[in-house]
């Protein structure tokens, strides 16, 4: 064994002790409760059966969904607006973003954005 494992195994040794010494304490119409709480957990398979399902859903919709994105779009069956996407931002563009120096540069955006569509037009 590791050391790692052998140090998990003496804490948990540790924390049973602790735990137990703690029940040695209890009342006995508590002691009583609690065992009885812990036979209908034990008798009702109904929430372990659930949670298999939904193992198994969660399992089914993650190898569906790895699979598409593996897959691709389908050739021919692209969105109405197509798959246009809007071009990243560049590290100028953020940069840019991150000034705090000329908070009228914000006010003027608009004015700015004509100015490159201009330059755009141009060149």
């Amino acid at each position: 064994m590791t050391e790692q494992e052998d140090a998990e195994q003496l804490l948990h040794r540790s924390v049973r002790e602790c735990l137990d010494a703690g029940t040695e304490n209890l009342d006995p119409q508590v002691v009583a409760r609690l065992a009885e709480i812990r036979q209908q957990a034990l008798a009702s398979p109904g929430q372990t059966v659930a949670r298999g399902w939904l193992a198994a859903a969660g399992l089914s919709l993650a190898v569906v969904l790895a699979v598409a994105i593996w897959l691709g779009p389908v050739p021919g069956h692209a969105p109405p607006g197509g798959f246009d996407a809007p071009a990243p931002l560049a590290a100028t563009d953020l940069e840019w973003l991150l000034v705090e120096d000329d908070p009228e540069l914000f006010e003027n955006l608009e004015f700015y954005y004509w100015l490159d569509e201009q330059d755009a037009f141009a060149g």
